[in-house]
């Protein structure tokens, strides 16, 4: 399970998401199925294992969509992600198949239906419509199969099931890739902000090393010039340690220069943050910055 920040908004929308999914799924599950369950016209034998494959697929979708909005979008399901999707697709053929041979044509093929959406979704992008389009052809030949041996009109058999196939996919596919791209987006956004910060690092480096390294290397020939000279030419010597110190004075100088320009920063830009943060909070805020206002302390 992966830890969302609070303020970036995800966590409302992927549980928005998750009860959008499970409330369309389960009310149409429920709705068209329960009410067949409940008609008194149903035989007794055909009631329990049709409540029981319901009940066994409204609570697998309602675990796998939870699993799936906190999972990688696209990966493969774990073991207890495939417990489940096993648990559900057997869900949807009990239920599925006493509705179809009850000929329940307008409601056999929605549990079927969802738990193929949900096992398309651990699929590549390629591969989920093909199973989904696959899936759609045998619950039309399904459904035109038993009306045809029925006696029954094989045109609504066979183009229901299938558009309820096509059109349960299309939603649950859609509403999950809406949110696998803003999953992306805020990982993008994260990644982005990490690079600044690595960015900023090694050019306030770059910095250091050439004040740094530019100094120490014209000490290091000054000092060593002066060792040379101190016997010889006292002097002399002394005059070379002198611009020794007066170079690393200078080095410690550029050094806090340096340092002091990192981390300052001027009001137009504290200005701009602070209106950032209460964006980011939900307030409308907005600015305006004269950038020759002598208020503001100079940039050096």
């Amino acid at each position: 399970m992966r830890d969302l920040p609070a303020d970036s908004g995800l966590r409302s929308f992927r549980r928005f998401t998750w009860w959008s999914l499970i409330l369309l799924t389960g009310s149409l599950l429920i709705f068209s199925s329960g009410r067949w369950i409940l008609n008194p016209g149903v035989p007794a034998a055909a009631r329990p294992p049709a409540a029981g494959g319901l009940a066994v697929t409204v609570v697998a979708a309602a675990v796998l969509f939870g699993r799936r909005l906190n999972g990688v979008p696209g990966g493969p399901p774990g073991r207890s992600q495939a417990v489940w999707l096993a648990a559900g697709c057997a869900g949807a053929t009990v239920l599925g198949g006493v509705l179809l041979a009850a000929r329940g044509y307008g409601a056999w093929s929605f549990a079927p239906a969802t738990m193929v959406s949900i096992a398309a979704t651990y699929l590549p992008t390629g591969r989920r419509w093909a199973l989904v389009a696959a899936a759609a052809a045998a619950a039309g030949g399904a459904g035109g199969g038993v009306a045809l041996a029925g006696g029954d009109d094989p045109l609504f058999a066979t183009a229901l099931p299938a558009g309820l196939v096509a059109l349960t996919g299309w939603v649950t596919l859609g509403m999950l890739w809406s949110w696998d791209v803003a999953d992306r987006l805020n990982q993008a956004r994260r990644l982005s902000a990490e690079l600044a910060v690595k960015d900023e690092r090694l050019r306030f480096a770059a910095d250091l090393h050439d004040i740094q390294g530019h100094h120490l290397q014209v000490i290091a020939l000054k000092s060593e010039l002066a060792a040379r000279l101190a016997a010889g030419d006292p002097a002399r010597a002394a005059a070379e340690m002198q611009e020794v110190r007066r170079l690393a004075a200078d080095a410690l100088r550029d050094t806090r220069a340096v340092v002091q320009g990192y981390r300052r920063t001027t009001l137009e830009a504290e200005i701009i943050n602070a209106t950032r943060v209460l964006a980011a909070a939900g307030i409308d805020a907005t600015t305006h910055v004269d950038p020759t206002d002598p208020t503001e302390p100079p940039n050096n």
